[in-house]
């Protein structure tokens, strides 16, 4: 033990104080420091910057690296048990941090890295000026898995990686115009990386015009002559699956027809095109199902979007389609997925997953997401008054009143809807319940 050490915590002993090692990560410079267990976190921070010669401009957050745990301000020293902390990490508030838009481009930007995921979203759309809505999520780039929203960035984040704004849920997207030309620019891309990477399904008919928008889009008006165009460059707009096929003079020949057409006017009939599919905001994961009549597996594709679940094919068809409104509950067990159906089928549907959870998460956002909508215009009982102000997109989960219960059960999450006036949720990790 180092003898800045000893002489802190012979000091601290008699005063009541802790004391601990804190890391400056703006020098890595380390030093061993004394914490007052009475005093708010936001409180020691301002102890901690004297000590050290801070500004009192300067803003910092404190990390326990260990616990993966950020220091909140209004929380009390002693909450957070610095007696079992061997180090501490003293950080900026504000740092860069590498942020990749829809687009695929990656802006740098300075944000509050021990602050809710929840409030960062806003600042990012203020800094590219997009306004963000409940549908974004932010993802690490190269992951499947979403920060939650109520944590601190700090928690589930590392410096150096960078963040993906994405699309979670799709709702709303009638609302893109060419009046905002950013959101127009960013939802586009979305759509064309999605087509022509494969993830929306599309007939041969369909890609061939999508490929036609894209190319007016990105390219401009085409030239006379088909033959200045090589079979790579044109089949580069289509989806892997039709790459091969001879749709040279097709794409061509509608591209023809698209001369003079503007970039905005172009980009907005592609997204419109690609948002009237009937895959259009389905998130598809795999699955593995029952054979009828076998005990064998087949492999299968199952899709959840703000309308329903559906089976599909793998081509990405769909084979079947549960509107969700006749989703009684569901579980998402350890590698089973299941659906009840109530009085709209006689047995359950169960699938084999290692993705239960995130499904079950899908489902629970896409229901907040539509009582959300529900309360925020102000709609009633009234039927009538639905159908025709929400029948789009969400009468089909709010025929009845959706309320999700969601609590472990022999290992599983059940999720079961009910008829009640509020939306609640039984939290897996505690015996309380959330109103919404």
């Amino acid at each position: 033990m180092d003898s800045e050490m000893m002489s802190a915590m012979a000091g601290a002993e008699s005063e009541g104080e802790l004391v601990v090692k804190v890391i400056m990560t703006e020098n890595n410079s380390q030093r061993s420091l004394r914490f007052n267990p009475e005093t708010t976190v936001e409180q020691q921070v301002q102890l901690l910057k004297k000590k050290l010669g801070l500004p009192d401009t300067s803003d910092y957050v404190l990390f326990i690296p260990d616990q993966k745990k950020v220091m909140l301000p209004d929380k009390t020293v002693e909450s957070y048990h610095l007696e079992k902390v061997e180090l501490i990490e003293m950080r900026p508030r504000l740092s860069i941090v590498a942020v990749k838009m829809l687009d695929g481009s990656v802006k740098k930007m300075r944000l509050d890295v021990g602050g809710f995921v929840s409030d960062l979203m806003s600042v990012i759309g203020e800094k590219v000026g997009l306004q963000i809505s409940d549908e974004f999520g932010l993802q690490c780039d190269n992951t499947n898995d979403w920060l939650s929203d109520t944590l601190p960035l700090l928690e589930q984040w590392k410096d150096g990686q960078v963040l993906a704004l994405r699309k979670r849920f799709f709702m709303d997207d009638k609302n893109v115009t060419k009046e905002d030309p950013m959101k127009l620019h960013l939802y586009y891309t979305e759509a064309a990386t999605n087509v022509t990477q494969g993830s929306i399904p599309v007939t041969i008919d369909e890609a061939t015009e999508l490929a036609s928008l894209q190319l007016q889009v990105e390219k401009g008006d085409c030239d006379g002559d088909i033959k200045k165009y090589s079979s790579e460059f044109l089949r580069q707009y289509l989806p892997p699956q039709y790459r091969s096929k001879n749709l040279d003079k097709p794409i061509y020949n509608l591209w023809k027809r698209l001369v003079r057409t503007q970039l905005l006017d172009a980009k907005l009939r592609y997204f419109q095109f690609a948002r009237s599919l009937k895959t259009w905001g389905i998130t598809v994961f795999e699955v593995r199902e029952k054979v009828p009549g076998s005990r064998k597996l087949q492999s299968g594709l199952l899709g959840i979007s703000s309308q329903s679940v559906v089976r599909m094919a793998s081509d990405k068809s769909i084979v079947q389609d549960w509107p969700l409104r006749q989703i009684k509950r569901w579980a998402a067990g350890d590698g089973v997925f299941t659906l009840d159906f109530g009085n709209h089928s006689g047995e359950y549907y169960m699938v084999f997953t290692k993705e239960g959870e995130r499904m079950s998460a899908m489902l629970s956002g896409y229901i907040d997401l539509l009582l959300k909508k529900r309360r925020d215009t102000g709609r009633g009982e009234d039927a009538d008054a639905l159908e025709v102000a929400t029948a789009e997109d969400v009468a089909s989960a709010l025929a009845v009143r959706a309320v999700a219960t969601v609590g472990r059960q022999q290992g599983a999450v059940i999720a079961q809807t009910k008829k009640t006036t509020g939306f609640r949720r039984r939290c897996p990790s505690a015996d309380r319940e959330v109103h919404c």
